[in-house]
């Protein structure tokens, strides 16, 4: 057992390594991420900050009044006009000039951790076959089990990292309020990371060089990214669409993450998330470790 340990171990070294090496690797896992955060932290923030709203008040009571008075004090809003009718609220919907909108900086951690795993693992196989060492790999005392092992540390490691990273800069940076439980929020993201790592592997067990792996991760984030609820809420999405929903492990963590953020939720309240993570990313695990042994056959 100590022997496999060690074994495993000094294969995440070397991957770990061979990330921090290659110029390009470090370019792709480091500045991205940043300034995708940064640019829908600044440029793309959907926070609350004058918006224009305007009232039709039918009640005209002294509680209908301060309910108004509240509003009009917020910074966060701004009262265009009073309209008297249906048809002026109608207009003023359709002329857009009412407008609503979320704060989306706590999906962003989902959006980056997503990414930096699938890379670090879904190009990792394919990166040694295009270098010519995974037959120098296949001749080692390692086992298979443990090369995918091995394979899939490094992606933790740094799917760990890159969510810490983002986590401190949206709560210290942007003041975002944390408010819910930190063992909850890292249950779900090591669930998460499980399931995107076991997908990861799986894409790179398939592609036999680094940009076939680069292309399989784009193909599964576009849809995933999508279909995870971060933009469009899932329940205005068709039924049959809904459903496929339910395989994306970013629709899951994005719940853990606004639960967190902003909503006080604690570990009990995510187990609804959990296992579906959980369920995923050993499926894709599996299928991960069947097909890298095919691979060797």
């Amino acid at each position: 057992m100590r022997l496999i340990i060690q074994r495993v171990l000094a294969l995440t070294v070397k991957e770990l390594l061979a990330l921090l090496r290659d110029a390009a690797s470090r370019a792709v896992l480091i500045g991205p991420p940043i300034i995708q955060l940064l640019v829908f932290g600044y440029a793309a923030t959907f926070d609350l900050k004058h918006v224009p709203f305007v009232v039709y008040n039918q009640d005209q009571g002294r509680l209908a009044r301060d309910f108004i008075a509240r509003f009009e004090g917020s910074p966060s809003f701004s009262l265009l006009r009073v309209v008297h009718n249906q048809n002026e609220l109608g207009q003023a919907i359709d002329d857009k000039s009412v407008l609503m909108a979320m704060d989306i900086v706590p999906g962003i951690c989902g959006i980056l951790t997503l990414l930096v795993s699938m890379l670090t693992t879904g190009l990792s196989v394919a990166r040694e076959r295009e270098m010519g060492t995974f037959d120098q790999l296949l001749v080692t005392p390692l086992r298979p089990t443990e090369i995918l092992l091995g394979k899939s540390l490094p992606g933790f490691i740094v799917g760990f990292a890159e969510g810490t990273f983002i986590v401190l800069v949206s709560i210290f940076w942007f003041h975002v309020p944390f408010t819910g439980s930190v063992l909850g929020l890292y249950i779900g993201l090591f669930c998460f990371l499980l399931a995107t790592v076991g997908i990861g592997l799986m894409i790179s067990s398939l592609a036999v060089t680094q940009q076939q792996g680069l292309l399989g991760v784009f193909l599964f984030m576009v849809p995933a990214i999508v279909l995870s609820g971060f933009a469009t809420p899932i329940a205005n999405m068709p039924q049959i669409v809904q459903y496929i929903t339910l395989l994306d492990p970013l629709r899951y963590f994005l719940i853990v993450l606004r639960g967190s953020f902003l909503e006080g939720a604690g570990v009990s309240l995510f187990w609804p998330q959990y296992w579906p993570l959980a369920v995923i990313g050993i499926v894709s695990m599996i299928v991960s470790g069947r097909l890298f042994r095919r691979r060797l056959s």
